[in-house]
């Protein structure tokens, strides 16, 4: 029988003034920022906390955008992972990533994403955040500020 350990998680699609936040993971595959909820956490929360933690991009947060489950093998268990993402827009521009967290962070454009992302449920979220932040943002390239509609 094979034992099955879940945990939970919180991310987002955060758009700034430069395009889309993305990480690079451990693996070296781009992906959207993510990472534990810790006791007495919220989700939102978690969310905004990992993006600064792993990016040095503090956020604020607009709305959920659904959830993903995913299972994976790590040291003979089975892990089945529930992640919770958000839509969220950057206070700032300049990247910190932090060693040991991600491999590295960057700004890229709305289509580069779709380009590089090997991980299907993100490109699900983030075609979702895109939908979503086009009634909230105004979104080029290089402008995601707030419409004043």
């Amino acid at each position: 029988m094979v034992e099955e350990v879940s945990g939970r998680a919180a991310g987002a699609v955060v758009f700034g003034p430069s395009g889309l936040l993305v990480i690079e993971d451990r693996f070296g595959r781009w992906t959207l920022p993510k990472g534990g909820i810790e006791p007495g956490e919220t989700a939102p929360e978690a969310a905004a906390r990992e993006v600064e933690e792993e990016t040095g991009i503090s956020v604020d947060v607009l709305e959920g955008l659904g959830e993903v489950r995913y299972r994976f093998w790590s040291r003979g268990l089975l892990r089945c992972k529930r992640v919770t993402y958000f839509l969220a827009r950057a206070r700032s521009r300049d990247l910190q990533p932090a060693e040991g967290e991600v491999a590295g962070a960057r700004w890229v454009d709305r289509s580069a994403f779709l380009d590089h992302c090997d991980y299907e449920e993100n490109r699900i979220i983030y075609r979702r955040g895109l939908r979503r932040a086009s009634l909230r943002l105004r979104l080029t390239d290089v402008d995601c500020r707030p419409t004043n509609r």
